[in-house]
């Protein structure tokens, strides 16, 4: 008797034992969940789950493996400056805006970030990946989605979260259809002058077509990023849809046309609209030339806009790209009156160019990539706002 209740007691003892091992598994799992600290200060490590008894410090440049989450402490194991890893409990908040959520389904591929912000680069969600909303911070919103060898924490635009999670799981993951969600990138209705109508050969018409696409472009920014700065380094301010002026491009915000850049400026609209949609960091879209610090990094300046739509016009004329001050003596411009103008033809000084459009009233249209403007515009100008330049027809039109 004495031994099947001895033999009763260890089986019981087994079972307890494996059923607290079963909580604890249920709470780590199989899979690694990965986070970082939601802030970018030094988050305390305590050896106890209360709280209490100070142990380390989490970086921010350091990954966080998720081992245990409850609603006031978090189990986790963190890398140490001296190599290999440590454990030991931080307070939920400091890596979760909340311990659970609800489900959705990505219905493109989305950019995520560390935290709430688009300074680093976490990875991607993609088209049709399950994924966990937990919480909104600011304008972001932090999930949990799969990755090959378990979870990330991440954050992604509200926006986004928004416009690419949806409740159904009946998404097309054919590849061919797969965009990045950072934009839903369209052309903005055009309202300036119709130069369809016009006289014009189709080699100007189809130039003009091109600075249209180069000056409606509408994207939603993936990132902040400064616009384009003078030589005394102070910013242009730029306008988003909704109306706000900043002296910066806001993550989030829309935008139309292409930004203004002297450094990399051989963004087109398609360049552009695959480079928005890759997703870029802050870091990427700023750079120093000369005096100018942090400022926009890629796009497109005046002079490589008129050389992109020329080269769009089919002419089958053969020139290379030039600056305005090239320009001033190249052998592929011929000079005529402004009286004379057709759309097609450029209004050139030293130090800028613009692709005439056509008469708005009393106004002369252009299309120009102009710095105060901080990206591709429609602009219309009086024949005394002109007087500084001259005007050009390229060589390569028949008409």
């Amino acid at each position: 008797m004495l031994v099947k209740r001895k033999i009763s007691y260890a089986i019981f003892l087994v079972v307890v034992i494996l059923s607290v091992l079963s909580i604890k598994t249920s709470k780590v799992n199989a899979e690694t969940h990965k986070v970082y600290t939601i802030n970018k200060s030094n988050t305390r490590v305590y050896s106890d789950s209360g709280l209490t008894n100070e142990y380390g410090w989490i970086y921010s440049t350091d990954e966080v493996t998720i081992m245990e989450i409850q609603k006031n402490y978090c189990y986790v194991s963190y890398p140490l400056d001296t190599g290999g890893t440590k454990s030991g409990y931080i307070s939920t908040d400091a890596i979760l805006t909340a311990t659970g959520g609800y489900t959705k389904y990505a219905s493109a591929n989305i950019i995520t970030y560390c935290r709430a912000d688009t300074s680093l680069k976490y990875g991607y969600i993609e088209k049709g990946d399950k994924v966990v909303v937990l919480g909104t911070y600011g304008n972001y919103t932090q999930v949990r989605y799969p990755v090959s060898d378990g979870y990330k924490f991440a954050f992604i635009t509200t926006y986004n979260a928004n416009k690419y999670l949806s409740s159904s799981e009946n998404i097309n993951n054919s590849s061919q259809n797969q965009s990045y969600a950072n934009t839903g990138l369209t052309y903005a209705p055009y309202t300036g002058v119709n130069y369809e109508n016009d006289n014009l050969s189709e080699e100007r018409k189809n130039c003009l077509r091109k600075a249209q696409r180069l000056a409606t472009i509408q994207w939603v920014c993936p990132a902040d990023f400064s616009t384009w700065k003078s030589s005394k380094n102070k910013a242009n301010k730029v306008k988003a849809v909704d109306g706000t002026v900043s002296k910066k491009f806001i993550a989030g915000k829309t935008y139309i046309g292409v930004p203004y850049s002297m450094s990399n400026h051989s963004f087109d609209d398609e360049k552009w609209w695959e480079y928005v949609n890759k997703g870029f960091i802050t870091s990427e879209m700023e750079t120093n030339m000369g005096k100018r610090k942090n400022t926009t990094a890629k796009g497109i300046d005046c002079s490589y806009l008129t050389y992109l739509c020329f080269n769009a016009a089919g002419t089958g004329y053969t020139f290379k790209y030039q600056t305005t001050a090239n320009m001033l003596k190249s052998s592929y411009y011929q000079k005529k009156k402004l009286s004379k103008i057709k759309g097609g033809d450029i209004a050139l000084m030293n130090g800028h160019v613009m692709l005439y459009i056509g008469r708005s009233g009393s106004k002369y249209a252009f299309f120009e990539a102009d710095a105060s403007d901080s990206k591709v515009s429609y602009n219309t100008y009086t024949a005394r706002q002109l007087s500084g330049y001259e005007i050009y027809k390229f060589k390569g039109f028949s008409d």
